[in-house]
């Protein structure tokens, strides 16, 4: 269940970010970031992502091989689209 609920959250998360409809630029390309979704490891992240649709930042569960993203939702909502 927490697998489908997390693959469902990554994949929501990767379509809202590709379908913004305005290309932006970011200074930290941390801002760009989504989570994986094809690694396949046992370490587990919850990390803060950044939405270009929504302009907000997001904590996303994952699983993978590294940590993406933002530690802190403070350092998330540094991001602005320039």
């Amino acid at each position: 269940m927490k697998l489908l609920l997390t693959l469902g959250m990554i994949l929501w998360v990767t379509i809202t970010i590709f379908s913004c409809s305005k290309e932006c630029t970011f200074e930290n390309t941390v801002c760009t970031e989504v989570p994986p979704a094809d690694e396949l490891c046992q370490a587990a992240f919850d990390r803060w992502f950044y939405v270009q649709e929504t302009k907000t930042c997001e904590s996303v569960f994952y699983s993978g091989c590294s940590q993406r993203g933002f530690a802190t939702q403070a350092e998330c909502e540094e991001c602005e689209c320039l």
